[in-house]
């Protein structure tokens, strides 16, 4: 009878069929389905995705390009110290900078404009003063893109003309690499705070690790669309490598105008404690915290680690005889693990009670791959061990690093925190994990650093293991539960409110 009556006119015929519509939009708005797509982080999407095109595509041709305009090996490696040492320094400058006045929008496009300036003006500056018949595309670059040990000079010049040559170039290279990462750098520091401030004033459950994603995405597919850019870039009177540097602006300019409307809408102004006049005194408070020092060494021990991986780690593949073809699945595997760790990353931090726990196995994790590393003989292995373990420790930790840093820093330090996070992981451990690496590598080979690696990662792991169950201990005995490091949620209290990531 029910049925008869609902359907019997066509007035009444319409009611069903409004609530199957309602329940369906309701459906496709419902925040905890996986195929809801939040609208208001899609500028953030957009930023991480560009970010990680720019990134990839030209960080494997970037020493390439060095070597290829007549610098060896070794002045190479000055080339990117210094340009680290830029990304140190420019990124806790322009931190600071931005805390005194949340001028961000402004600031983004000042850093932004000398981003793309200084990029191009690289591989142009490098054609003007260097030899011309160094400044040619390399004949072997299609056999191989990642022998960063060949030679890819095709010139015979005369020796004291490339000594000469050589050396000047290098510091003209070096003092460009060191404005470039300066400014670049503080970037991507601007870009973490702006997500993580979109994410903090939202009314609505947001989680940080399913924005970051898009970066390992875009980074999987930079270094193939500049590849096949550089085959079809028209012939002209410079490297080959200067289609890479205009690919690289091409997304820089992108990730510059999404960048814009991250921060449009975020009114971080607005709030109280950013008008209190307290910045030195927070940035000392929360820099005394052995808290939030042991969150800053970890952040250290977790880049040298990096580092290491980073340069040295491919040159053990082609000591083990692998193919250029596995030498792109390893970087292409790599960000398709990241980009599915990611994506379930609010899960894993709930899984190990909070993020610095999370960080903790992230450490954990750099012991087991580089002890693997150290008995490995078959190349086609790594496929499988970069599927597993390249973003549980090395694309987790990138993101849960920021999520925690939002925890400890006040909003009067905000973007001065992410600099120093940024200059400690991308700048200060580069620099030493390069260069602990090279006396390690060059002296007892790879095996044995990857060895040295597993150790020190496990020692660490170990300490802040032992730290957090003395502090646990001590605060049961006390009668009071554990919290902060050791607390047993991920619940972020703002503004009398739980945010849960």
């Amino acid at each position: 009878m029910i049925s008869n009556t609902t359907f019997e006119t066509s007035k009444d015929s319409d009611l069903p069929l409004n609530s199957v519509n309602r329940k369906s939009e309701k459906n496709f708005n419902d925040p905890s389905m996986w195929y809801y797509i939040d609208k208001g982080m899609i500028p953030a999407k957009l930023t991480y995705f560009f970010t990680g095109l720019e990134r990839s595509s030209i960080a494997p041709y970037l020493a390439m390009f060095l070597v290829s305009i007549g610098l060896n090996l070794k002045q190479v490696g000055y080339v990117f110290s210094f340009s680290y040492a830029g990304l140190m320094l420019g990124s806790v400058f322009w931190g600071v900078i931005a805390d005194k006045t949340r001028a961000y929008r402004v600031l983004l496009s000042i850093l932004y404009f000398f981003f793309v300036l200084i990029t191009l003006s690289i591989p142009l500056v490098s054609a003007k003063i260097g030899e011309k018949e160094k400044n040619q595309c390399p004949l072997l670059l299609s056999k191989c893109c990642f022998n960063s040990t060949m030679n890819f000079s095709t010139s015979k010049t005369s020796k004291d003309n490339v000594s000469v040559s050589s050396s000047t170039m290098t510091i003209v290279m070096a003092t460009l690499g060191f404005l470039v990462f300066s400014f670049g750098g503080s970037i991507y520091s601007y870009n973490d705070a702006g997500v993580i401030w979109k994410i903090k004033m939202s009314t609505k459950k947001r989680d940080y690790g399913r924005q970051y994603m898009f970066l390992n995405i875009g980074f999987s597919f930079g270094a193939l669309i500049s590849g096949q850019v550089m085959n079809i870039f028209p012939k002209v009177d410079l490297s080959c490598y200067f289609a890479v540097f205009c690919v690289n602006i091409v997304f820089i300019i992108a990730s510059c105008i999404c960048s814009q409307y991250l921060y449009k809408n975020t009114n971080i102004s607005s709030q109280k404690e950013i008008r209190s006049n307290s910045f030195q005194k927070d940035l000392f408070k929360t820099l005394s915290n052995f808290e939030v020092d042991l969150f800053l060494l970890t952040t250290f021990v977790n880049g040298l680690l990096y580092s290491i991986y980073l340069s040295y780690f491919f040159l053990f593949m082609k000591e083990i005889k692998s193919t250029d073809l596995l030498v792109g699945l390893t970087v292409a595997f790599g960000s398709t693990s990241g980009m599915i760790i990611n994506f379930f990353n609010e899960v894993i931090i709930k899984l190990f009670r909070g993020t610095f726990n999370t960080m903790i196995m992230c450490t954990f994790l750099w012991s087991v791959r580089y002890f693997i590393f150290y008995f490995l003989k078959n190349p086609w292995l790594i496929i499988p061990l970069q599927l597993t373990l390249h973003g549980l420790n090395l694309s987790l930790f990138l993101s849960v690093k920021s999520i925690h840093l939002k925890k400890k820093a006040p909003i009067s330090i905000h973007n001065t925190m992410f600099g120093i996070v940024q200059s400690l992981y991308s700048g200060v451990s580069m620099i030493v994990g390069s260069f602990v690496g090279g006396q390690l590598y060059f002296g007892y080979g790879a095996r044995i650093t990857f060895l040295y690696s597993c150790f020190f990662a496990l020692g660490w792991t170990s300490f802040l293991t032992v730290y957090i169950i003395a502090i646990k201990i001590w605060k049961i005995n006390v009668g009071k539960k554990p919290n902060s490091v050791c607390q047993v949620n991920t619940s972020i209290n703002i503004s009398n409110e739980n945010t849960k990531f």
